[in-house]
């Protein structure tokens, strides 16, 4: 209890791993505001759940390896998923849809990744991996 019986925010946890809300949380026990908590992370986690719910989606279609604090995915493609392709998201995603390939492991040749890409623009993350599935086959 604080002063005068009030109540003091000592501590608080999320339990969604993909969800980075550590900052919000200091700043919320460092100044002792539930409603900053609770606003901030409802605003966070609307603006998260499109995401979230398009990699579940996309994790019953491909094998992919969402690393949420580097806005990265990893996708498995080709003969036996040989084929490592990562995509960089960017930090708005979907709300903006900006992907970009930074990087294609164990292609026998030697390919530039900036000239992989789907011919159409701003593509979504489904037809991202869609446009690597054509292009590398399926694992």
């Amino acid at each position: 209890m604080g002063k005068f019986g009030s109540c003091v925010l000592s501590k608080a946890e999320i339990n969604v791993e993909s969800l980075d809300v550590s900052t919000i949380i200091q700043h919320a026990v460092k100044t002792n505001d539930i409603k900053f908590l609770i606003s901030e992370i409802k605003r966070v986690w609307l603006h998260h759940l499109p995401l979230r719910q398009q990699i579940v989606d996309l994790r019953e279609r491909y094998a992919i390896d969402w690393i949420p604090g580097e806005d990265v995915l990893r996708v498995m493609m080709g003969d036996r998923g040989h084929i490592v392709c990562t995509l960089k998201l960017d930090t708005d995603y979907p709300s903006c849809s900006v992907i970009t390939l930074v990087k294609v492991e164990g292609l026998h040749e030697d390919r530039d990744v900036n000239s992989v890409k789907p011919p159409y623009d701003n593509p979504s993350l489904e037809e991202w991996l869609y446009f690597l599935e054509e292009e590398f086959g399926k694992p």
